[in-house]
């Protein structure tokens, strides 16, 4: 028996299964792209809870800074929620002060959403939390590494995109 664990020990017997179809590898990669997005969703649900928010507000206001300016029918398609909810997560948003509604310059029928300087603050705080954890993670990796792992995930987000809008 060999002393080198094989490339899918702590798979989950759904994705060993799926191996004869794919490569370990990139089973593995799969799976660890689950694990990394789980991880991602358990520090978000962390953040919105010591910020006092839903993890819907956290993630609207994340979307809100990401896009800069936003309408709100494009906010609800991001987040997968109802216009209707998110008219009443936009108005709790409002109301704290971390986001400003402004008339659409394009078209009178919509507003278009942007941080407040609070909002901004608030982002800051998130963003930090986020920088510390992977600095902390990555603080001896390669640099070339580095942004060959950043490509290779901008290809696959958009990946995932493209497969969402078709």
């Amino acid at each position: 028996m060999s002393s080198n664990p094989s490339s899918t020990d702590g798979l989950s017997p759904a994705v060993i299964s799926a191996a004869a179809m794919h490569s370990a590898e990139l089973l593995t990669l799969i799976d660890r792209l689950g694990r990394l997005s789980m991880a991602n969703e358990r520090m978000r649900a962390e953040l919105a809870k010591e910020l006092k928010m839903t993890l819907h507000e956290l993630n609207a206001l994340i979307y809100v800074e990401y896009e800069r300016r936003i309408t709100p029918k494009a906010l609800a398609q991001k987040l997968s929620m109802s216009t209707g909810s998110v008219t009443a997560l936009i108005d709790r948003l409002t109301e704290s002060g971390l986001v400003l509604r402004s008339p659409h310059p394009r078209d009178r029928r919509s507003v278009l959403l942007s941080l407040t300087p609070q909002g901004d603050e608030v982002m800051t705080q998130i963003i930090d939390r986020y920088a510390a954890t992977t600095l902390g993670a990555l603080k001896d990796a390669d640099p070339q590494r580095l942004l060959a792992a950043s490509a290779f995930v901008d290809d696959l987000t958009n990946a995932m995109v493209a497969s969402q809008d078709a």
